[in-house]
This record gives structure tokens, sequence and C-alpha cells, in this order.
């Protein structure tokens, strides 16, 4: 056999063996998220990398009816790469229901056409009730073995 036929079944070949999943090693990272001791469901949960981490991964979850996240990273992946993290928790904005179902999106629950009838008509100014939404923002570690974040957000309402 000439030495050019394995080179060139070797490069023809090569494309083929794929190049892993591509990115870093991700860790899992879960949590609860309390809103003045209970439960902060429907909360968006984003963790976004400190400059000083050896690999960069965002990721975020909306918290359940028990306040729980699972993190998934931008890439859709679950977890993120060791390091340290800003955590910033608020309200997750309402996800716009399937188009033709009984719950069509309105101007109610679609945040897009919220945004075309603020930008029409000039903002709408909706009391938010301090006990029911809040923000924080943490910073947290993520150890190389992952690990559990909770936070017990303080929305000042006595």
């Amino acid at each position: 056999m000439k030495p050019t036929i394995p080179l060139l079944l070797g490069i023809v070949l090569l494309p083929l063996t794929g190049c892993g999943d591509g990115g870093p090693k991700l860790v899992s990272v879960t949590g609860t998220i309390l809103l003045n001791g209970k439960p902060y469901s429907g909360a968006l949960v984003e963790f976004m990398p400190e400059q000083s981490n050896r690999e960069s991964t965002i990721g975020s979850d909306v918290t359940g009816p028990d306040g729980t996240y699972r993190v998934r990273s931008s890439t859709g992946r679950f977890g993120l790469a060791p390091g340290k993290y800003m955590v910033n928790v608020s309200k997750a904005p309402p996800v716009a229901a399937v188009v033709g179902g009984d719950s069509a999106p309105t101007p109610e629950n679609d945040p897009g056409q919220q945004v075309a009838e603020a930008t029409v008509a000039g903002p709408k100014r909706k009391a938010v009730d301090p006990s029911e939404s809040a923000t924080a923002k943490f910073p947290a570690e993520v150890p190389a073995g992952g690990g559990v974040v909770d936070y017990d957000v303080k929305s000042g309402a006595k």
C-alpha cells in the first residue's frame, strides 16, 4: 500500500470523528430560592461568571412552585463550569402562550405585545405587590464537584 492512500483515508475519515460535546466540563448546580422565607415561584435565577474564572459559562433557570431550580448553561446543557459567579434573582417575565390555544398571546401575557403597546400608547404603570416580587444579587461559588446554591430574597415588605 502506498503511503498516500492511508494519508488520504485519514483526511477523509477525520471529519467523521467529531469534536466531543464542545465546551468546558460542567457540574450540576441546583438550589432553592425563597422570598421572605417562602418558596419564590417563577423567579428567574441567572448565573453570570466572574472574569477571573478559568472557564466562562452563563446559566439560568426559572424556579418551580416549590422555589427549586436546576441551572442550564447558555448552550442548553445542564450545569456550569466551576468558578465564581454573580447570581441575579428577579421575577421571570410571563411566557407567551402557544398561538391558537385557549390561552393565545394577548397584551396581558405576551411581553412582545406589551412592549409594542407601551411604545404606541406610552407606558402602563401596574402596581407590583412587593410580597410577590423582589430582586437580589449575590456572589456564589460553584465547586469542582457541583453544588447547591440556596438564597432567601428579602422584599422589604413588613
